[in-house]
């Protein structure tokens, strides 16, 4: 009975890994919006025991750079993967944050299950080492039309953003922005007394 209940904690027992770069531009580029990561915590918080949560990303563009404030309400484990160079920062991102994946596996027995926020697919490796040689549980969150079917195709599970909420959000404030932007047209364009030819 004890055996079990080991288990059962250990696989509620889990670190979290977060691309930011990823999640971040995902965001911006196809749904005009910023990750709402303290909600996304707080439902993380539901489900497991949360070690730590690793956010990776090279914050030196003044977008991204914005959002370390946020960051550090639910974290206070951030590593910049910024260069000198600036060369192939993407991939020093990646490669930065599989580091410390494999690093921790190796050093943390009592963690059954490891969260990634990625749709990379050079993720797929490590995703498939967890599971299949150290019999670890995968969740891996990606966002929606951007996520690596390779990569969701060896998790345990998957789960994709944005959700209803935060696209219904997204509409709505892409809806009153466009109508703000037809009232200030209608404003510059509507005729004055003088164009019917009536005196002031």
């Amino acid at each position: 009975m004890l055996k079990i209940f080991r288990s059962l904690a250990r696989s509620k027992r889990a670190m979290v890994f977060v691309d930011y770069e990823y999640w971040f531009y995902s965001y911006k580029n196809k749904y005009n919006l910023r990750p709402d990561t303290a909600a996304w915590r707080a439902e993380l918080e539901k489900q497991f025991d949360i070690e730590d949560i690793m956010i990776f990303a090279d914050f030196s563009s003044p977008g991204i750079g914005e959002e370390l404030a946020k960051l550090r309400n639910i974290t206070n484990t951030i590593i910049e993967t910024g260069t000198a160079t600036q060369y192939r920062k993407k991939d020093m991102t990646d490669f930065v944050m599989l580091d410390y994946i494999y690093q921790n596996v190796t050093s943390r027995n009592d963690v059954g299950t490891y969260i990634i926020f990625t749709g990379d697919g050079h993720f797929q490796s490590v995703v498939k080492y967890l599971v299949q040689k150290r019999h670890k549980k995968v969740v891996v969150y990606g966002v929606t039309d951007t996520f690596s079917k390779r990569l969701q195709g060896v998790a345990s599970d998957i789960r994709l953003l944005p959700d209803e909420e935060e696209l219904n959000n997204s509409y709505m404030r892409m809806i009153v922005s466009n109508l703000a932007h037809v009232e200030t047209c209608l404003l510059y364009t509507s005729p004055s007394p003088r164009d019917y030819g009536e005196s002031r």
